[in-house]
C-alpha cells in the first residue's frame, strides 16, 4: 500500500529522532512515492507504515560495494575529531545514545553537539566532546555514568585535506586562507564583541596554541571558517570579521582517486569521448572552456550577461560555505567576474562543486550543474590558454615574460588580497607556495603575477603563456603536422589558412610577414595599416607561414628575391572540400570558414554585404564577401565576443549577435 505524507499531520512525528529544526513538512511531502527515504536525518532510511502516519519503520537499504567509511582511528591523542563508528567502551560495556534522556542535558551547548557535529553525533558512537583524554561515552552501569573507549591511533597521523562531515566540524586540517584567499587570524585571544572564544571546551577538534589561524567549525556554520581583518570602505580602521574556507569534501576526493585508478574518470560512466577543449581536465572545472549550454537535467542555459547580479550573496550561499561575509558585498569584481563568461555555456566561476549555469532569472536566480565529461587520460592542466584573459589557465608557469620569479598569491598583505578575486583561480588546491601565472584581476587582460613581495599592488608583470594554437604550431615544425585540417584548405582562396606550411611552390623559404621586406605591394588596401589585413590584426603572430592576406587566388609568401618578391604556396584543399570544418580553431573563431548562418539564441543572420561599416574589415574574412554574399557567422574584427553576424538594423546602429561554435578537437595536446 503506498502512504504519501500529508504535512497537517506534522505534530505526529514526534517519535522520529531528529535534530530540532532540521527537516520541513515540503521537504518530507516531497519525497519519491513510498520509497525509503531520509528527509529527517534520522539514524538511516525509513517510511510510514500506517494512514495516520503515527507508525514508521526503518528500512534495510544495503551499503554499496567499495564504499569509504569513516576511519576508525584517531588523528590525535584526544581524538576530538574522531567520527567513526565504536560503540563500546575500554571494558566492554555498550555506549549509550548521547540524546538518552538525562544525559544530554548534562552537555553543555546540547543542540550544537547533537544536530551539527557529524551524522551519527546523537547514535551512540565513541565521542570527545569536552575535551577528555580521549574520546568516551555514557553508559548504564550503576554508579558509573561514563568510560572511555579504546580507539588506536593512526598508523599515518596526518589530517587529511577534506572534510567527512557535511559541516566539517570534524577537519584539523593546516588551511588558514578563506575561499577568497584572505590569511586568518589566530583564534586567541578572544575576539572582541565575542562572549567568548568561539573554541569552547567542547567546540574544538584540537588544541589552540597562540598562533594557531586554521580554519575550522566551532559553531553551527555550514562549513569551516575563520576570522579575517577587512577594512570597510569608507573607513581607516580594519575590523574582524569572519569568512568561511573552501575545503573539499573527502567523499568526492575518494571518488575521483578511485576513478582516476580505474581509468572512469567521466560524468557518465562511459568513456569520455570529448577532446579538449570540450572536456574537463579537473573535478571543479573552472578551466573548462568547451560550449556545452545544457544542465544535467536537460535544462537549457541562460546567456551570462542576461543575469542581473547586483548581489550575489544568495548565489554564493547556495554554492559555497558561506554564511555571515561582512567582506562579500564589497566584492563587486565577483559580478563582474561571472557575466563576462561566454554566451550560455557551462563554466564555473564561483568555485563551485563543478561546471553549471543559470537557468532562470525570476526574482531568485536558479541555476543547475552540467555533466561535462573528463578529458579522456588527464593528468596535468594543458601549458596554453585558450583565451585573451587565461581565466583557464591551469598551467605552471611561474615567471614572468622577462623570466623574472613569480611570489605566492596568497599572503598576509590585507590590501593585496582585497583587490584579488581568488574565485577566478583555475586550481583545485592553493596553498602559500602557489605562484603560477594567472589572472585573478577581471580587468586585467591577460595572465600575470607579483614578482615583487613588499607592495600592495606593486611589482604586477605579465606572463608568456602561448595561446593553444601556438603549441600546435611549434609540434608541426618540429615534424609532427596534422592530417587535414588545419593543414589543408577549406577554400580555394585559402583566407582562411592557419596551417603551417613556409615553403612556396617551387620550394623556396618564405620571410616573415612582420619583416615588411618590400613594403605594402598595390593589392594591400591604402586605406589599412598593414596589420589589419592580417587576423588578430598583427602580422607578426603568422611568422612565415603561408598566408592570403589580400585576396589573392590562394596562400602565397614573401620571398628573398627582389625580382619575383612573392610567390604562391602549394597548399592542398581538405579532403571533405567543398563542404567545411564546422568547428573554430582559436576562441574567437576569426579563421571560422564554416556555414553556421544562425546565432546561439536561434535567430537567422543577414548578409555581410548589409554591413556598410564593415567593408575595411572584408580583408580579414576568409573569403572574398564582394563576391560571395553570404549571411554565415564570421568574426573579421576579432572583437572578443567570439564570431557573430548581423541580425537586425535598428536605425542607423548595426544589432550584431554571437554565434555557438564549438573548437576543433585538439589531439596535440594529448
Amino acid at each position: 500500500m503506498i502512504i504519501l505524507y500529508n504535512p497537517k499531520y506534522s505534530d505526529r512525528l514526534e517519535n522520529l529522532r531528529k535534530p530540532n529544526n532540521f527537516y520541513t513538512d515540503g521537504l518530507i511531502s516531497k519525497q519519491d512515492l513510498n520509497y525509503c527515504r531520509n528527509p529527517t536525518a534520522a539514524e538511516r532510511p525509513w517510511c510510514f507504515v500506517s494512514t495516520d502516519y503515527r507508525k514508521w519503520e526503518f528500512c534495510d537499504i544495503p551499503f554499496c560495494p567499495g564504499r569509504k567509511v569513516d576511519p576508525e582511528c584517531k588523528l590525535t591523542e584526544m581524538g576530538r575529531e574522531y567520527i567513526g563508528m565504536v560503540n563500546v567502551t575500554k571494558t566492554g560495556k555498550r555506549c549509550l545514545r548521547w540524546d538518552e534522556k538525562g544525559f544530554a542535558a548534562s552537555l553543555p551547548y546540547e543542540m550544537l553537539l547533537l544536530s551539527f557535529r557529524d551524522p551519527y553525533t546523537k547514535m551512540n558512537f565513541c565521542r570527545n566532546p569536552m575535551s577528555k583524554e580521549m574520546p568516551w561515552c555514557f553508559v548504564d552501569d550503576g554508579d558509573l555514568k561514563w568510560e572511555y573507549c579504546s580507539i588506536p591511533l593512526c598508523e599515518r597521523p596526518s589530517a587529511p585535506e577534506c572534510k567527512e562531515s557535511l559541516s566539517g566540524s570534524e577537519y584539523i586540517g593546516a588551511k588558514n586562507w578563506t575561499v577568497f584567499g584572505a590569511p586568518c587570524l589566530p583564534w586567541s585571544p578572544p575576539i572582541p564583541k565575542l562572549k567568548s572564544s568561539p573554541f569552547s571546551e567542547i567546540s574544538s577538534p584540537d588544541n589552540v596554541p597562540d598562533d594557531h589561524n586554521n580554519c575550522r567549525n566551532p559553531d553551527t556554520s555550514p562549513g569551516p571558517w575563520c576570522f579575517i581583518e577587512w577594512t570597510p570602505k569608507n573607513q581607516n580602521f580594519p575590523l574582524k570579521v569572519r569568512e568561511a574556507c573552501h575545503v573539499r569534501s573527502c567523499f568526492r576526493e575518494e571518488i575521483e582517486k578511485t576513478c582516476e585508478a580505474e581509468g572512469t574518470c567521466n560524468s557518465n560512466g562511459f568513456e569520455a569521448l570529448q577532446i579538449y577543449p570540450e572536456c574537463r581536465m579537473t573535478t571543479l572545472g573552472k578551466e573548462y572552456r568547451g560550449t556545452q549550454s545544457k544542465t544535467q537535467s536537460g535544462k537549457k542555459c541562460l546567456d551570462w550577461k542576461t543575469f542581473p547580479l547586483k548581489d550575489i550573496r544568495l548565489l554564493l550561499q547556495q554554492q559555497l560555505p558561506v554564511s555571515d561575509m561582512k567582506t562579500l558585498n564589497e566584492r563587486q569584481y565577483i559580478s563582474e567576474f561571472i557575466s563576462k563568461q561566454d554566451l550560455n555555456y557551462c563554466r564555473n566561476p564561483t568555485s563551485a562543486e563543478q561546471p553549471w549555469c543559470f537557468v532562470s532569472t525570476f526574482e531568485n536566480p536558479v541555476w543547475g550543474f552540467c555533466d561535462i565529461p573528463f578529458c579522456p587520460g588527464r593528468k596535468e592542466p594543458v601549458e596554453c590558454k585558450l583565451t585573451e584573459e587565461g581565466w583557464e589557465y591551469a598551467g605552471s608557469t611561474n615567471v614572468d615574460a622577462d623570466g623574472r620569479k613569480c611570489q605566492p598569491w596568497l599572503t598576509s598583505d590585507p590590501e593585496r588580497f582585497r583587490h584579488l578575486n581568488f574565485l577566478a583561480f583555475p586550481d583545485q588546491i592553493m596553498d602559500y607556495s602557489s605562484n603560477y601565472c594567472r589572472n585573478p584581476d577581471p580587468k586585467n587582460e591577460s595572465l600575470w603575477c607579483f614578482t615583487e613581495e613588499t607592495g600592495t599592488l606593486k611589482g604586477r608583470r605579465q606572463c608568456k603563456v602561448p595561446f593553444c594554437y601556438e603549441v600546435y604550431e611549434r609540434s608541426a615544425l618540429e615534424g609532427k603536422p596534422a592530417q587535414g585540417y588545419p593543414e589543408c584548405l577549406q577554400t580555394a582562396m585559402g583566407k582562411e589558412y592557419v596551417g603551417t606550411t613556409r615553403k612556396t611552390m617551387t620550394g623556396r623559404p618564405c620571410l616573415r610577414w612582420d619583416s615588411q621586406p618590400y613594403g605594402k605591394l598595390e593589392d594591400f588596401d591604402p586605406k589599412l595599416s598593414y596589420d589589419d589585413h592580417f587576423r588578430f590584426g598583427n602580422a607578426a603572430s603568422h611568422q612565415d607561414f603561408c598566408r592570403n592576406p589580400t585576396l589573392r587566388k590562394q596562400p602565397w609568401c614573401f620571398v628573398a628575391d627582389p625580382g619575383m618578391k612573392w610567390e604562391f604556396c602549394d597548399i592542398p584543399l581538405c579532403p571533405n572540400y567543398p563542404n567545411k570544418t564546422e568547428c573554430k580553431w582559436t576562441h574567437k573563431a576569426e579563421e571560422y570558414a564554416g556555414t553556421l548562418n544562425v546565432t546561439a539564441s536561434g535567430k537567422p543572420c543577414l548578409p555581410w554585404s548589409n554591413y556598410e561599416s564593415l567593408k575595411k574589415f572584408w580583408p580579414r574574412f576568409p573569403e572574398d564577401v564582394r563576391r560571395e554574399n553570404h549571411n554565415f557567422c564570421r568574426n573579421p574584427t576579432g572583437r572578443k565576443d567570439l564570431a557573430s553576424c548581423l541580425v537586425r538594423f535598428d536605425g542607423s546602429e548595426n544589432i550584431l549577435e554571437a554565434c555557438d561554435i564549438q573548437f576543433c578537437p585538439f589531439h596535440y595536446l594529448h
